[in-house]
């Protein structure tokens, strides 16, 4: 539990997991819509304990914000970490790369059946 908890918090600290007001800043959008757009389930978020929200920098892309929409549209009831993983961690079925770095506009349906194939 502690390994996993360390790891939750070096990914949660990466430059690449930012800030609401950064991200929203990034995305040419202010931090209340930002936060709307993360109540609404449009955004993809990662949090640890009470250090607030942080957005994965790859949902600046349209693609890979595209595929984590479809994700959590898939699965409502999933946790965002459980979420993030199956977006980025790599997969055997995907040539040993994650979700977001092998998605291609022709690909979307078939990376989702691959990453939930594992969770189902």
């Amino acid at each position: 539990i502690q390994r996993e908890r360390e790891e939750m918090l070096t990914i949660y600290e990466s430059p690449s997991s930012l800030p609401v007001p950064l991200f929203g800043k990034l995305a040419g959008k202010s931090k209340d819509q930002i936060n709307r757009e993360l109540k609404a389930g449009k955004l993809l978020s990662i949090s640890l304990g009470n250090r607030g929200q942080r957005v994965p920098d790859w949902q600046l892309v349209p693609l890979k914000h595209k595929l984590a929409q479809v994700l959590m549209n898939q699965c409502p009831h999933a946790d965002s970490w459980d979420l993030y993983r199956m977006l980025t961690q790599p997969h055997p079925d995907l040539g040993d790369r994650a979700a977001i770095d092998a998605v291609t506009p022709t690909n979307v349906p078939a990376i989702i059946q691959v990453i939930m194939g594992d969770y189902q």
